[in-house]
């Protein structure tokens, strides 16, 4: 048996950079920013730097997983979120 490599939520801010968003899904830099850029990975741009919310890549993650089995429950909505809205 081999031992992987694992990755402890608990070690990560509900704030993330790139570098810890592309840590925490096990993806290249430059992946990260691929798919923040084009929409596919829920992030928001400060000043020029991104930003995620653990939350909700949490809650992305599980609505891709669910997808790709092909349950099409929705997915919780985040308690106290606004979703961009101020």
């Amino acid at each position: 048996m081999t031992e992987e490599k694992t990755v402890e939520t608990a070690s990560f801010p509900p704030v993330m950079t790139v570098d810890q968003v592309a840590a925490y899904l096990q993806l290249s830099k430059r992946t990260v920013y691929n798919m923040a850029a084009a929409g596919d990975l829920p992030a928001a741009k400060v000043g020029d730097q991104w930003r995620f919310y653990r939350p909700e890549i949490d809650r992305w993650l599980v609505g891709l997983s669910r997808a790709n089995v092909g349950d099409s429950t929705p997915v919780e909505p985040i308690e106290g979120a606004t979703h961009g809205k101020v």
